[in-house]
């Protein structure tokens, strides 16, 4: 049974007083050098900076540094404490460090990790609003009151790197870095100065980028229906009835007595400067080849691969149907699958259908659930389970109405199998033996869709994928326009007056073409300039029953809106191992509207602890720990009255939770 931690997070607001701020980005400790080392900024302001460790005043040792300083550290206990760092303007920061146990001539302990960003100061306070001065009495045809002078503006603050509009493209005018143009219904960006121009915008692809494409024409709209034949009359056509007069025009109602002018506000107090907005750096078509920075951004049309599954088992048991991936090729991972329609049986009358709606993939080893592996891979033209990876890994989609499973441990039924469980309820299993790497599904149909635009949230090693973390979406691919409205009928053929035979009705005219769909929208874009809202450090305590932390906020403490949540936590195998675990981290949602919401989960390795077997076989304790650090991010939509929690794990009841950071930054979109 999973035993929860809970720690509630305080939000605490940034400083804004007109001071040089400290910010502490991370501390590593030297246990030979006995010293502390602390990155961040605003450290050296004419004069070394305060470091204290705890209630201990250090000694600087390094030179006068705005973003480094290091200072003396005697030994201390192990244990968590908290280092101030403070600069001669008035200003601080706090960050908590954890000291573990040096041994006798041990080996150097691993440098700890980068912390997470500190928060951007808050903006200053807007203006006070002068009072509505109170209405005069409005005095008989009396002359209007004078206007009351206007205020002086507040200062401007300083404007962030923005677009410039230029409107539809003109070959005659010359572009700067960061105009933008519309041309052939998608807008562009430019990414270096030029013009005039011989070629457009969607031939000159060096100097300029896409920002939203052109959605799809909408279809043509079906003519209007003939008109039916008009009757045959008799004697001459009657005349037709003459149009009825336009009624009159209604009475304008009478316009309302203008109210007094009110007395002029106060002027208000001059706002202080806005901060400096986050530009973005176009980068053209995503190469799998090239790595990419923070804020790069990048066009890429995904190309999703279906697959025909067609399996036996067991006595009678069978699935069929379809699988589709996002176009990955090589080792899958459950964010790598988009749809699937697979019929389950497990008889041959008792089956079920598995579709992305009422089911879910997941993957695991060793009998724990949610842990990546690299059992489940796919080529151009097959999806395969390797069940001789060794690493005890299973894969598995299940619903309310039955699961299916491959394993090559005891997770579903093994070992080393493949079938169903519980299929409708009935409590069985049907499943035969594997082995080696077998195919699960095979045919490979490419399907293409949309140009989207992405943007690079953290750095981005070459081969990521736009479409999975740290990428996110800044404008998706335009939708088919919406099909034209049908033509109107025809009109039909007046009747003739009683008499001679008249002449044939006229033949109704053909309706007007419908009318072409309207271009799809721009898909959003985002920008990431908002404010943190503050780094959360928290020495902690070790979990049990392979369960390590669990942070949580109250209700409703984080206001309803799109968060960047990013976290940080150091996993420490505290007993005798005598192999490596692994841990791993998830961010997730409840409450609010939305219910329960989870990230994909960030994995790590903690090394082997450096322990010695016993004559027994048991291990004793070691004398130093192995560390890991699992970073984990998430683009999170907070409700109203939502909570969210950083939830991490084990794959063994060996490992700890020494420190924890979390840090949550609102999302200010850009259009």
């Amino acid at each position: 049974m999973k035993r929860y931690l809970c720690t509630m997070l305080l939000l605490v607001p940034a400083l804004s007083f007109a001071l040089t701020p400290v910010t502490i980005y991370s501390a590593s400790i030297n246990y030979t050098a006995h010293t502390v080392t602390v990155v961040g900024s605003g450290f050296c302001t004419g004069a070394l900076p305060a470091v204290t460790f705890n209630t201990t005043r250090l000694k600087v040792t390094s030179t006068c540094s705005l973003s480094v300083v290091m200072a003396s550290l005697p030994v201390q206990a192990a244990g968590s404490y908290r280092l101030i760092i403070a600069n001669t303007s008035g200003a601080s920061a706090t960050f908590y460090v954890t000291y573990g146990a040096v041994g006798p001539q041990g080996p150097q302990g691993f440098t700890g990790a980068t912390g997470a960003t500190g928060a951007t100061g808050s903006q200053g306070p807007v203006g006070l609003t002068g009072a509505q001065g109170a209405t005069g009495a409005a005095g008989p045809q009396g002359p209007a009151g004078t206007n009351g002078t206007n205020g002086t503006n507040g200062i401007n603050g300083t404007n962030g790197t923005g677009f410039n509009f230029r409107n539809a493209f003109d070959p005659t005018a010359t572009y700067a870095i960061n105009d933008v143009a519309t041309y052939g219904g998608s807008t562009y960006l430019a990414n270096v100065a030029n013009g005039p121009n011989t070629l457009t915008p969607d031939a000159n692809t060096s100097a300029w980028v896409v920002l939203a494409q052109q959605g799809a024409t909408g279809a043509v709209g079906a003519d209007g229906a003939i008109g039916p034949q008009g009757p045959i009359g008799i004697g001459l056509p009657g005349a037709a009835g003459a149009t009825g007069a336009q009624g009159l025009a209604g009475t304008n109602g009478t316009n309302g007595i203008n109210g007094a002018v009110g007395a002029q506000g106060a002027q208000g107090i001059p706002g202080t400067n806005g901060t400096n907005g986050t530009g973005f750096n176009p980068r053209g078509l995503w190469n799998s080849a090239t790595s990419y920075a923070v804020n790069d951004v990048v066009s890429y049309a995904s190309k999703g691969i279906t697959y025909n599954v067609n399996l036996t088992f067991g006595s009678a048991g069978s699935v069929v149907g379809t699988i589709t991936t996002d176009g990955t090729i090589g080792v899958l991972n459950v964010a790598n699958m988009v749809s699937w329609n697979l019929t389950v049986t497990d008889h041959g009358t008792n089956s079920t259908i598995l579709t992305q709606a009422n089911s879910a993939f997941s993957s695991g080893t060793f009998n724990t659930g949610n842990l990546p592996n690299q059992d489940f891979s796919a080529t151009s033209t097959a999806l395969l389970f390797n069940y001789g990876a060794g690493d005890a890994g299973s894969w598995s989609v299940a619903g309310a109405s039955g699961q299916l499973c491959f394993t090559s441990y005891s997770n579903c039924f093994g070992p080393v199998s493949f079938g169903t469980w519980n299929i409708n309820g009935d409590g069985q299993s049907t499943y035969s033996g594997a082995s080696g790497s077998q195919a699960v599904g095979t045919g490979g149909a490419v399907i293409a869709s949309g140009t989207s635009t992405y943007v690079a949230t953290a750095p981005v090693a070459a081969g990521t994928v736009p479409g999975t973390l740290p990428w996110v979406m800044m404008a998706q691919a335009g939708t088919n326009g919406t099909s034209g409205a049908q033509g109107v009928q025809g009109i039909e053929g007046l009747p003739g007056m009683t008499g001679l035979t008249g002449a044939t009705g006229f033949t109704g005219a053909t309706g007007p073409t419908g009318a072409t769909g309207v271009a799809g929208p721009a898909g959003p874009v985002h920008g990431y300039t908002g404010t943190p809202l503050g780094a959360f450090p928290f020495p902690l305590s070790s979990g049990n029953n392979n369960f390590l932390i669990s942070l949580t906020t109250s209700p409703g403490m984080l206001s309803p809106g799109i968060y960047m949540i990013t976290t940080t936590t150091t996993v420490s195998n505290s007993s005798s191992v005598y192999s490596g675990e692994m841990a791993q981290c998830f961010i997730a949602m409840s409450g609010g509207t939305t219910g329960w919401w989870t990230s994909p989960a960030t994995t790590a390795t903690v090394p082997v602890a450096f322990g010695t077997p016993n004559a027994d076989g048991s291990w004793s304790v070691p004398n130093t720990q192995g560390f890991a650090i699992i970073t984990t991010n998430a683009v999170v939509t907070v409700t109203q009255g939502a909570q969210v929690m950083l939830d991490c794990g084990a794959s063994g009841g060996g490992l700890a939770a020494v420190n924890t950071s979390l840090q949550a930054i609102p999302i200010t979109a850009l259009n």
